[in-house]
């Protein structure tokens, strides 16, 4: 038998159950909308870049490359992913990284921006972050030239690349070959 003493009054769980019911009425407490930016994180050896996800197009593992006689080092050559042609440079070599080498396997990260499509060769393309723009500081150099293509650092060190910029350099411009 059920001792009577041990239950509660039919008042006090009323008042229980109002008091719950107001608590999960309350409009939830919004937090205040954040700037971020959303970032394709991009490793290459040791190094860890982001880029601005608005300008990317897709990620492949990359395929068969076909070299352009003549062109730069980091041009490595061109692409065919579902019956169009990309150019693809190797990211290490254009940005001037010391141990860059070109990977084995790895992936295309096709971006775009303008009229301008390009591959960029990477080791791996682990995650997609959304940085509040806050905590994207200034790079501390700057190197000679202008050539470098980092706009900022997070706060764990991952390089963010002005994408913009680099399709637009006149070094990825390729000069006609007169025979």
């Amino acid at each position: 038998m059920i001792d009577r003493v041990s239950l509660p009054q039919p008042d006090r769980v009323r008042r229980i159950l109002e008091e719950r019911a107001r608590a999960l009425s309350r409009p939830v407490a919004s937090e205040e909308p954040r700037d971020v930016r959303a970032l394709v994180v991009m490793v290459i050896g040791r190094c860890r870049f982001a880029a601005p996800i608005e300008l990317i197009q897709e990620v492949q593992p990359v395929g068969s490359l076909t070299p352009v006689p003549g062109a730069p080092a980091y041009w490595l050559g061109l692409i065919n992913l579902r019956g169009r042609l990309y150019p693809v440079i190797s990211l290490g070599h254009y940005l001037e990284l010391p141990e860059a080498q070109v990977a084995k396997g790895g992936k295309v990260v096709v971006v775009r921006s303008g009229r301008v499509t390009l591959g960029i060769l990477i080791d791996e393309a682990p995650a997609v972050r959304e940085v509040p723009l806050a905590e994207i500081e200034p790079p501390l150099t700057a190197r000679e030239g202008g050539t470098d293509m980092v706009i900022g650092v997070t706060q764990d060190l991952l390089l963010v690349l002005d994408l913009q910029r680099m399709l637009t350099d006149p070094r990825l411009a390729l000069e006609p070959v007169t025979p």
